[in-house]
């Protein structure tokens, strides 16, 4: 005989079975990565750090179907320095170096709060990220940081 628990749970007991569910159910599809950029001002004019062994990475065949960068410390710089944001194998060699966004402007994330869209190449679900895992790097061009911090938020789905 079953029972309801007091989290409102059924009990089966002895030979009891539950039913099967008929009615099948989509779990979210959608998974999302969150990359914090901690301090701009350790960004160089390229990337190729090798991947360490705990970074979070998207996976190989993914489609990125949106990505936001939020500025959590306003960027400053002595110059018009630009943010681009790309993705990289597990060894650091680009797969689209700006491929996340291309080109961010000071005056777009120069006050905290401030959300970016991102509207990269790999950004709107035509393409997967390749074959290979893909790690999020960030450089800058133009000049450099003297300040910022932020995070880059990528909503992508496995094929």
């Amino acid at each position: 005989m079953s029972w309801t628990n007091a989290d409102g749970l059924t009990v089966l007991m002895h030979e009891e079975q539950g039913e099967v569910e008929t009615t099948g159910r989509a779990l979210g599809v959608r998974q999302t990565l969150v990359v914090e950029l901690a301090d701009a001002t350790t960004l160089a004019t390229s990337y190729s750090a090798a991947a360490g062994p705990t970074e979070a990475f998207i996976p190989a065949n993914a489609l990125i179907v949106e990505a936001h960068f939020i500025t959590e410390t306003g960027f400053t710089s002595g110059g018009s320095a630009v943010l681009d944001i790309g993705l990289y194998n597990s060894a650091g060699t680009a797969i689209d170096a700006d491929g996340v966004d291309n080109d961010i402007g000071l005056t777009a994330i120069d006050a905290v709060g401030e959300v970016v869209k991102c509207d990269g190449a790999l950004v709107d679900g035509t393409a997967t990220v390749g074959t290979s895992d893909a790690y999020v790097g960030f450089r800058y061009t133009t000049a450099a940081y003297t300040a910022g911090s932020g995070k880059l938020v990528i909503e992508y789905i496995l094929v």
